[in-house]
């Protein structure tokens, strides 16, 4: 079984401006030994990325929300997003196969250097999602759907499934789960859709509101 690190150097900047590049030793070690998948090939048989979530994982914070990515394709909003879960302290699933590398300098810089925040788990198929997700409720965010995100009562474990950027969800996903499609409203007649990252953050502080996102005020 191969394990995948998610190690990168960090671009920081001196008092005069400079670029330079610091990396988390701890990160270090492991990038060297272990090898990453081709691109387009999906990801091995394993849940949780060592290297990453660890002090998320060593904190006393609950995680309140899922937010899972089908087949995404875009590396700078897997990355983005995954800093959205760093900020929240929501699990990061990314579900089949990927349209990137997890090597991607892309997805590298949009995390930045909160990857050890980042509770992320990747599954070869949506059957092992789901084996790894149990009982928790699902919501497929797609646009249209019958209801909107402000018309939804969210929950403790929700999962907030997104499909990838050119073709969004599944349509056999899209059949087997109809009553649990929820979208983000949209001014008719505009634009077909919004970034990934974008309405990922819509609806997750949305949720987060509604299950009170652990005790702290968002707003």
């Amino acid at each position: 079984m191969r394990v995948l690190p998610l190690f990168f150097p960090i671009l920081d900047t001196n008092k005069r401006g400079t670029a330079r590049n610091r990396s988390p030793p701890r990160f270090a070690d492991a990038y060297n030994r272990y090898s990453l998948p081709e691109r387009g090939t999906g990801v091995p048989p394993v849940s949780v990325l060592p290297g990453h979530g660890q002090d998320a994982r060593t904190t006393d914070w609950t995680i309140l929300l899922h937010i899972a990515l089908w087949e995404p394709e875009i590396p700078p909003n897997t990355g983005n997003i995954a800093r959205l879960c760093a900020a929240t302290g929501t699990r990061l699933h990314l579900i089949g196969k990927l349209g990137y590398e997890l090597s991607d300098k892309q997805l590298k810089r949009a995390g930045l250097d909160y990857w050890p925040l980042v509770d992320i788990h990747v599954h070869p198929t949506w059957e092992a999602f789901l084996e790894v997700i149990g009982s928790a409720r699902l919501w497929l965010i797609d646009n249209p759907a019958p209801r909107s995100v402000y018309d939804t009562t969210f929950r403790q474990d929700d999962v907030l499934l997104f499909g990838k950027e050119s073709t969004g969800l599944p349509e056999w996903l899209k059949e087997q789960y109809a009553g649990q499609m929820i979208d983000v409203p949209i001014r008719p007649n505009t634009v077909r859709s919004l970034n990934l990252s974008t309405t990922a953050g819509i609806v997750l502080y949305e949720a987060l509101r509604q299950v009170n996102f652990n005790g702290v005020e968002i707003g």
